[in-house]
């Protein structure tokens, strides 16, 4: 990784001016502003989360995130729901694809006959 002499110039000053916390990244955004669910809460919803929603499908960040407005009583983005999704160590779980030979002969003209007819080009 490559940096510029001016770019290594001011990490040292801020080191030496502010010690090991000094070179800390200073934008905007990156506060460490404390999470919004406490430990409890999130093992709580990790609890939640190993059953299936009431709807029966899979956990939305949508449905996450309506969770988390009823344990802290105001409204909460739907990230915030994807990001205690990955946060917790949840990812999407989708069956894998089957080959189409594995459909039985029957399903296999049943959806011949769906199917649209060739054109003779």
């Amino acid at each position: 990784m490559q940096r510029t002499p001016n770019w290594v110039g001011r990490t040292i000053k801020r080191y030496n001016a502010g010690g090991p916390d000094g070179p800390k990244d200073r934008r905007k955004g990156r506060s460490q502003r404390p999470l919004l669910l406490d430990e409890v809460q999130r093992q709580a919803l990790d609890l939640r989360l190993q059953h299936p929603p009431d709807d029966g499908g899979r956990w939305t960040s949508r449905q996450v995130a309506a969770w988390i407005e009823e344990v802290v009583g105001h409204p909460v983005n739907i990230v915030t729901g994807w990001n205690y999704l990955r946060r917790l160590q949840y990812t999407v779980q989708l069956p894998r694809p089957q080959h189409p030979q594995a459909a039985s002969p029957v399903e296999q003209e049943a959806y011949k006959k769906k199917s649209a007819p060739l054109s003779k080009r």
